[in-house]
């Protein structure tokens, strides 16, 4: 099964590891005040969880992934202070060519239904379409995901060009037995990191040829989003204290397709496929926060969504009106001083809106996704 970042939270857990890992970040007065951002306002959250281990070096993998020769992709707004080539220096990966890190992420999805409203069909038609849209609301939790993983990281290459990550998992359940875990297949994903930021595509590969060919079905923004290398902030400039507005984009087909499909009396509304919907676009704010004793790099990320309203209609004469009413989020990282990540936390929460009319029937109703994402070392 391909793990979905969506996805993915533990609320309470996210107010308990603020408090409980304040020591990594200096304080527990400074962690008392997220948790209290936490549980009164609609942000996201990385928290520090441990100071990383001395780097690991092993052999490198016996058969790398070619590098890239595709074009890459920038990472950085070309308005913004401080741009690669500015005095101070930037973040990279300086770890040699075989280090590799294991790694556990726990992640997990909240949906919840608030502000139906049913119309057009007179008292009696209204209540019981409400009714029958309640129960089958109840499904939404189904949506919601615990899931937990083994990755590791790698480097595999380095030359003139850039420097190579990967990143492996075993599909199924971090918590499979050994015995479990080899009879799954494993997956790599591999990007080629270039001085100032810069990114190549992201290459997919497995030893199964039918599970290789599952994700390379996928989309870019579905890979990068499996990649948790994908938001790193290699090329910020390490300059404590400066704030670096990222551009960002989301995609929100599969959210709103989720949702709507997990309701069989809203079949009639249901998005055409493809929905072609524009993206979400988002603004990101990065922040270096220096170092620790150990000489960690510590960096916290803050975001919110543009406006985003969609409307389709159908061809019996349906309409569908799509809004994302809000979103924001906060995460904290922590990255080892050779560049490769140690840990992470992070906690989103996003209102999706929905209103559906055929004929004198009207529905609507606000769908509210919370979702938490932690990274740790393996063994902690």
């Amino acid at each position: 099964m391909i793990p979905r970042p969506l996805l993915h939270r533990l609320y309470i857990g996210c107010v308990s590891a603020a408090l409980c890992l304040a020591t990594t970040l200096g304080g527990t007065t400074q962690a008392q005040g997220w948790a209290g951002s936490l549980r009164n306002s609609a942000v996201t959250w990385r928290v520090t969880l441990a100071q990383a281990p001395a780097e690991q070096s092993v052999p490198p993998p016996s058969e790398p992934l070619p590098l890239s020769t595709a074009t890459p992709s920038p990472r950085w707004s070309s308005t913004r202070s401080g741009l690669p080539g500015s005095p101070q220096p930037s973040f990279s990966v300086a770890a040699p060519v075989g280090t590799q890190v294991g790694l556990t992420q726990v992640s997990t999805a909240i949906y919840e239904l608030s502000d139906l409203e049913v119309s057009g069909l007179g008292n009696a038609g209204d209540a019981a379409l409400e009714q029958q849209l309640r129960a089958e609301f109840r499904t939404l939790a189904e949506l919601g995901q615990s899931q937990s993983h083994a990755l590791e990281l790698a480097v595999l290459n380095r030359s003139p060009a850039g420097t190579e990550l990967a990143i492996r998992w075993t599909e199924g359940s971090a918590l499979s037995t050994e015995a479990e875990s080899r009879l799954q297949p494993t997956v790599q994903l591999s990007q080629l990191l270039l001085p100032g930021g810069l990114r190549g595509p992201v290459q997919v590969s497995s030893p199964d040829a039918a599970t290789q060919a599952r994700y390379r079905r996928l989309p870019p923004s579905a890979l990068d989003r499996l990649n948790i290398s994908a938001d790193a902030p290699y090329g910020l400039p390490l300059s404590a204290g400066e704030r670096i507005s990222v551009p960002a984009q989301r995609p929100v087909d599969e959210l709103f397709r989720d949702v709507l499909s997990s309701i069989p009396a809203l079949n009639d509304w249901a998005l055409p496929s493809p929905a072609e919907l524009p993206v979400l676009d988002l603004r990101r704010e990065q922040v270096y926060q220096g170092q620790n004793s150990r000489g960690d790099h510590l960096f916290q990320t803050q975001g919110s969504a543009l406006p985003w309203q969609q409307q389709l209609k159908g061809s019996s004469g349906s309409q569908l009106t799509l809004e994302v009413v809000d979103m924001a989020q906060m995460s904290q990282a922590v990255y080892r001083s050779d560049g490769l990540p140690h840990s992470s936390f992070e906690f989103s929460t996003m209102h999706l809106r929905v209103t559906a009319q055929s004929g004198a029937a009207r529905v609507s109703f606000t769908v509210q996704l919370r979702f938490t994402s932690a990274l740790r070392p393996v063994g902690s």
